[in-house]
């Protein structure tokens, strides 16, 4: 029997270019923004919020919450 774990961040781990290399490197990760994106509730753009926004934006949860689980 192989024994896993899977760990998420939560909350505070959030930061400014958070998810930049992964997307720049992997196109499973562009491809997860941009489904966010396509289907999200809040109608945001992900990328620009994790790439650029200010940090004050992106600590607010209703911002927090869904960018690190799309990261």
């Amino acid at each position: 029997m192989v024994n896993k774990v899977v760990a998420f961040p939560g909350q505070g781990a959030q930061s400014k270019g958070m998810g930049s290399d992964f997307f720049d490197e992997y196109t499973r990760a562009a491809e997860m923004f941009d489904r966010a994106e396509k289907n999200s509730i809040y109608k945001r753009d992900y990328r620009k919020l994790c790439f650029e926004s200010a940090e004050a934006e992106l600590q607010l949860t209703i911002n927090t919450q869904p960018s690190v689980y799309i990261v």
